[in-house]
């Protein structure tokens, strides 16, 4: 069945699309899937995202990119997957550009860096991830996780990060598909030109 996830669907000649003719999508490789594994008593499906990370389908998790993780049982147990070569904001029709990809990871343990949420650096920008089961809920979560690094590690006070979120902050969706509705904040590292940023 195909509106069920992870259910393979095998090709139909009869009913393919043709392309979008005149249209150039542009290529962003990345890892839709990406966490480690749950402090938690049972299974978790990888269908959704949470504070581990999982399926955030952000997809800025590409080269270049750190993402720091809260590690929550011994070994941390990293899980990567979901390959896409492209997919938009809100990946709204449930689907990306599927491929096939290889990566080369680094994994580095960072006892400074106490996140309880995924948080994505990237060359310019600093991305703090929401999810809920609405997506006033995951803004709420993004907004408020913003919020808490603002202060802690961008040394802003809580009227000021909250200002400062109004003024110069993003807030994206991430995803609608995964079940749990994903939103990020978005930080440009230019607006903290002092700051080193948190990769050693």
């Amino acid at each position: 069945m195909a509106d069920q996830p992870g259910t393979v669907v095998r090709p139909d000649k009869n009913s393919r699309q043709p392309a979008l003719t005149g249209v150039v999508v542009p290529l962003r490789p990345h890892f839709g899937t990406m966490g480690v594994a749950p402090a938690a008593p049972q299974r978790v499906s990888s269908v959704t995202p949470g504070h581990h990370g999982g399926n955030v389908d952000n997809w800025r998790i590409g080269a270049g990119g750190r993402m720091y993780y809260p590690v929550q049982v011994p070994g941390a147990l990293l899980s990567v997957g979901d390959p896409h070569v492209s997919h938009g904001d809100g990946e709204v029709s449930g689907t990306a550009l599927e491929a096939s990809l290889n990566g080369l990871l680094r994994l580095t343990i960072r006892r400074d860096q106490p996140f309880t949420e995924p948080v994505l650096e990237t060359a310019t920008e600093l991305l703090i991830h929401g999810f809920g089961e609405t997506l006033d809920d995951a803004m709420k979560a993004a907004a408020l996780r913003t919020h808490g690094i603002l202060q802690s590690y961008l040394g802003l006070s809580r009227a000021d990060a909250y200002s400062f979120m109004s003024v110069a902050a993003d807030f994206t969706v991430t995803q609608v598909v995964d079940q749990r509705q994903g939103a990020h904040g978005r930080i440009d590292k230019r607006c903290f030109p002092r700051w080193t940023g948190i990769a050693a």
